[in-house]
């Protein structure tokens, strides 16, 4: 029997799904036969087209579902029913509107956010410069990247809180050396003040460096920390008998010479 022509054509024009589109054909059902309710991984699962091919349905996805190999092969070129049809294809145009609606609550969340982000880079800006006000220095547009990367690092209370410390320790008058270690430090308090919320112990080791570099004609800080975690965490003394030891040094040859001595007894 001569094969119709057009029937022909249509096989030989038949495009494949692509994994992409498969894959959201999958994800929208669930990974689950639509026809028997199978699903992964119990039933090996393809995509079906609803209209087969063969009566002109195409590769869209309004026109396509999951279905397990066995109803697939057992379904062949038979449609489904009209109204079956009409109900799976408003289930998906459902599940299309509510994700565009999710979507753009998300694109709508997110433009609220950079705008507080923006609002709040502005807010510390003018707080770092009415600290500047005496002098006849400004943040540069620079320095507003650093907030931007502050603010997701740290919270706005944090950078407030650190900006009030640097003033008071480094923003010793107008110059340029002063201001340049105000805002250098702002960070790296911020960084100080969220290691020890998180870890009282370096808390307790900071304000005995604290304390060193009052009483001390000099203090190295970063290498008497480091002494300071030695002995409390190599030797297993308090930090109370270390801060004690700080108390009655002048130095930190004489504070480790003391050391030293309780080590040995």
């Amino acid at each position: 029997m001569e094969q119709d022509p057009i029937q022909n054509e249509k096989k030989v024009s038949r495009k494949a799904i692509s994994k992409k589109l498969r894959f959201e054909v999958f994800k929208r059902d669930a990974f689950t036969c639509q026809y028997c309710g199978m699903s992964a991984p119990d039933a090996i699962l393809h995509v079906d087209h609803i209209n087969p091919v063969a009566a002109g349905g195409q590769n869209e996805v309004l026109n396509l579902v999951t279905s397990c190999v066995s109803c697939n092969l057992g379904k062949g070129a038979r449609t489904l029913s009209d109204s079956t049809v009409v109900k799976k294809q408003l289930d998906q145009m459902k599940a299309i509107s509510l994700r565009q609606e999710q979507l753009a609550m998300m694109a709508e969340w997110r433009n609220s956010m950079v705008g507080l982000e923006e609002n709040a880079i502005k807010s510390i800006a003018d707080y770092i410069n009415r600290n500047l006000r005496s002098s006849e220095f400004k943040i540069s547009d620079t320095y507003l990247s650093d907030i931007r990367n502050m603010l997701r690092r740290y919270s706005v209370e944090d950078i407030y809180s650190a900006i009030d410390k640097s003033v008071m320790t480094y923003l010793k008058d107008t110059s340029t050396q002063s201001v340049d270690a105000f805002l250098y430090y702002i960070p790296r308090i911020c960084y100080w003040q969220k290691l020890e919320r998180e870890n009282p112990m370096i808390a307790q080791v900071n304000r005995i460096v604290g304390l060193a570099s009052k009483r001390w004609y000099h203090c190295n800080r970063q290498s008497l920390h480091r002494d300071i975690l030695t002995y409390h965490e190599k030797h297993g003394l308090s930090l109370d008998l270390i801060s004690a030891n700080v108390m009655n040094s002048t130095g930190i040859m004489q504070f480790n010479d003391s050391m030293a001595e309780v080590i040995d007894a």
